[in-house]
């Protein structure tokens, strides 16, 4: 006999009306009937009786409720038990992991590695990237995913960079930026250093038009609603299509695309845990960029 059985047996004892406790176990009463039937067969036991007022359970069904309780309850403790015993075997790795990072990139990246070791499960810390790498150094998180070049004092893994773009609601061409109100965002000084540079470039200085200020990178994106405002900005090299909008790679006067380098980072420690020492080996063969 299946669970499902069982949940039969017991709601049925509680309240013998097929209606009822089909709509409490999610089935169609045809197939809840019909598996009613089965059981019978199976059992070679009377199970309910149909009457002129409805259904009644026999004596055999009954016992079978009663039984069909205690199996629930015993399936339960079980399940917490198993579930506890799990939950001790877990080992738990505390990562940092810079905003953008983790909105396109850190799930894939963790899903391989979650799958050969099951028992390890992330802690994950968002924060901008000069904030994660302090904490790193105060031992306060075990690694981080970070943008830009904060890896003094840390071992260092290069994973795959962001690239620049221009996001505006149509497509526009570069000289006619200065004239069109750019949207800023909150980012580190790493970043806006790049973006600035790339800037400079093209029009010598930064002179840019300011159009607001929209906190996080997201935030500024769904604030582009006119036709001059726009966005620059680092996205993964698939630029995602934002609906609504057009993401245009961005490159520097002479033809370099513009790129901020994103590393794992992890403390210079002559012996790190188990945990943390897979987790590192598996970055390096993996998702190193090469």
């Amino acid at each position: 006999m299946r669970d499902l059985d069982w949940k039969i047996l017991y709601e049925l004892y509680k309240n013998p009306n097929l209606t009822q406790v089909a709509k409490t176990i999610y089935l169609t009463q045809p197939t809840l009937t019909k598996r009613l039937k089965q059981l019978e067969e199976e059992l070679e036991t009377q199970i309910v009786d149909r009457t002129p007022k409805g259904l009644v359970l026999t004596d055999e069904g009954r016992y079978l409720g009663q039984k069909a309780g205690e199996y629930l309850q015993f399936r339960e403790q079980i399940d917490e038990e198993l579930r506890k015993k799990k939950q001790e075997k877990i080992e738990y790795l505390h990562i940092g992991s810079a905003y953008t990072f983790t909105k396109y990139m850190l799930r894939p990246m963790l899903e391989p590695f979650t799958e050969q070791h099951p028992t390890i499960s992330f802690r994950v810390t968002n924060k901008q990237s000069h904030i994660l790498h302090q904490l790193l150094l105060d031992g306060e998180i075990d690694a981080a995913f970070i943008r830009g070049d904060y890896i003094q004092g840390v071992s260092k893994v290069p994973v795959r960079p962001d690239f620049g773009y221009l996001v505006t609601r149509r497509k526009v061409e570069i000289e006619r930026l200065p004239e069109m109100n750019r949207i800023l965002y909150q980012t580190n000084e790493w970043t806006e250093h790049l973006l600035n540079t790339w800037w400079e470039s093209w029009f010598g200085k930064t002179d840019y038009k300011e159009g607001g200020s929209a906190g996080y990178v997201d935030f500024a994106l769904n604030s582009i609603l006119r036709d001059d405002d726009y966005v620059i900005c680092f996205l993964p090299e698939e630029a995602p299509e934002i609906p609504g909008l057009t993401v245009t790679p961005i490159r520097m006067k002479d033809g370099t695309r513009v790129l901020r380098n994103t590393w794992f980072i992890y403390r210079n420690e002559k012996r790190m845990s188990r945990t943390l020492e897979e987790f590192v080996r598996f970055i390096e063969d993996e998702c190193r960029y090469r």
